[in-house]
């Protein structure tokens, strides 16, 4: 069992294990957010795909599907350095259509919020994406 502290959000460290469900979790992998959700997850002890989409990108139907499920706004990461370094000129023209958006995002993936984590079909995004999912999804053991 990991000694690591368990955030003060976090449900409880032993968990009964996902059944026929598989959570996969997308960023970059040196990210600080991403090094939150990998603590968090090696916590509750749960094993995970992780999908660096720096080194191997990221599909465009894949963008698509989860922009239909949280929408581009939640996707799109305005308050990291990627965003900033675009001139309010780029800014808008990345704004100015969802295609526009769609294409900066598969791009830039800087631009995607991170972590996004997938599990039986559900997207969530960010931190507390991460935590909602694990709350809605992980059992605690008996005993919790």
């Amino acid at each position: 069992m990991s000694s690591k502290p368990v955030s003060s959000k976090s449900m409880s460290s032993k968990i009964l294990p996902l059944k026929n469900m598989v959570l996969k979790i997308y960023g970059i992998k040196n990210c600080s957010s991403m090094k939150k959700a990998f603590d968090e997850l090696d916590a509750q002890q749960v094993t995970y795909e992780f999908h660096d989409y720096k080194k191997h990108g990221i599909a465009l139907d894949t963008l698509r599907q989860w922009a239909d499920q949280v929408g581009l706004e939640l996707l799109l990461n305005k308050k990291g350095t990627t965003w900033r370094k675009f001139s309010p000129e780029q800014q808008a023209a990345i704004l100015a259509s969802a295609d526009s958006t769609m294409a900066a995002l598969s791009e830039h993936t800087s631009l995607i919020k991170r972590p996004v984590t997938v599990l039986d079909q559900h997207v969530a995004v960010g931190l507390d994406g991460l935590q909602q999912i694990l709350n809605q999804h992980l059992t605690p053991a008996a005993g919790e």
